[in-house]
């Protein structure tokens, strides 16, 4: 066998609307000196911990001058970790040893949080009656801040990548202890993203819940998103709502 290759590096992409891949890259040029050129290479991975699943080998496509060779591994599954390792072979079909494993990838985002912090007025939520037992709300999409720290290797995202959907949780409390919820799914802006490109503010319908007291309780609403299979992050909140909420003119 040959020498392993060196230099394998591995980013976190994104696939709309909430999938994940890998993409791996590694130098053109052989890690040793080499009379046959690369033909092909191979690429094996596994969820930490558990048996290495391998791929059948591609061909290498060198690209006029280009220094690093790329290629991609999809559907990874969220909120698990991986690793990756790949060997190559020359025109006379002799393969190298595999590569050490990457840097372990874990399939996950930090968790969205309100834009302009947790409250009514940063995140621009707006509430307005439908009917007596029914509110409308409005709320600008929330963030994923990809600079926390919590991504543990690189995140690729290219000029499309600007937004990811999310599940929304929508909660009412009355003031008397009674309390709906809602969920659903939207956008959430990755704020590292390349593009600037607008998007539209999220909309749900919630019923208000059942009175479980005499008079009329005031309510408070809460909203809060998660990622596929991940605990909510911070909520977004408003104060208390009077009674009374101006209403939102149906359309016919």
């Amino acid at each position: 066998r040959g020498h392993p290759l060196t230099g394998l590096g591995v980013a976190l992409g994104l696939t709309y609307p909430m999938g994940f891949f890998a993409r791996l890259l590694w130098p053109s040029s052989p890690p040793y000196c080499a009379a046959w050129p690369l033909t092909f290479y191979q690429v094996r991975y596994r969820v930490c911990g558990r048996p290495w699943q391998t791929l059948d080998p591609a061909a290498v496509h060198l690209e006029g001058t280009a220094s690093m060779t790329e290629c991609q591994v999809t559907a990874l599954e969220p909120g698990l970790t991986y690793d990756f390792a790949l060997r190559l072979a020359n025109s006379l079909n002799y393969w190298s040893d595999w590569s050490e494993p990457t840097t372990a990838v874990r399939a996950e985002l930090p968790p969205p949080e309100p834009a302009g912090g947790g409250s009514a007025e940063g995140g621009g939520l707006k509430v307005a009656a439908v009917s007596s037992s029914s509110v409308k709300l409005a709320w600008k999409p929330f963030l994923i801040k990809l600079q926390s720290g919590s991504v543990e290797v690189p995140l690729y995202l290219d000029e499309s990548n600007h937004s990811t959907m999310v599940e929304y949780e929508v909660v009412v409390k009355a003031s008397d202890g009674a309390k709906t919820s809602h969920l659903q799914h939207g956008p959430a802006i990755l704020q590292e993203s390349k593009t600037d490109c607008p998007t539209p503010w999220v909309e749900a319908e919630v019923n208000l819940p059942a009175p479980v007291a005499a008079g009329k309780p005031t309510y408070r609403v809460e909203v809060r998103a998660r990622h596929r299979n991940a605990p909510f992050g911070a909520p977004l909140r408003t104060p208390s709502l009077p009674t009374w909420l101006p209403e939102v003119t149906q359309r016919r």
